[in-house]
């Protein structure tokens, strides 16, 4: 391990290092973190941030419930976008619009329109 102190900065070098404490704050201006794997574990979390930008070539996502609230547009650009439920599809909305430039399909026992 390496600890080195000038008046530009500091640099530390270990194999493994360890913080523990009780309460603790970190502020950086400009930060970046490097690495082949990162694993947070939290009971709670919540993250304030003006504009946030992913880029992954996949993303899986877990949840037992997720609520999702947006003021003005939500918008998905997709080839394709599949959506599977076990019970009940409901969408609720003031006007409903489907466009479609080949075949639209519907399958059911009944459709009842009105």
């Amino acid at each position: 391990s390496a600890l080195s102190l000038t008046d530009k900065g500091m640099r530390l070098a270990s194999r493994t290092i360890g913080v523990k404490a009780k309460h603790g704050k970190l502020e950086i201006e400009q930060g970046q973190l490097d690495g082949k794997s990162f694993k947070a574990v939290l009971d709670r979390s919540k993250l304030l941030v003006g504009k946030i930008e992913t880029v992954a070539i996949r993303i899986m996502e877990r949840a037992r419930n997720v609520y999702r609230n947006v003021e003005e547009l939500q918008q998905t650009r997709a080839r394709r976008i599949r959506t599977r439920v076990e019970g009940t599809y409901q969408l609720n909305s003031e006007t409903s619009y489907i466009k479609s430039e080949k075949n639209v399909n519907i399958d059911g026992k009944r459709i009842h329109l009105g």
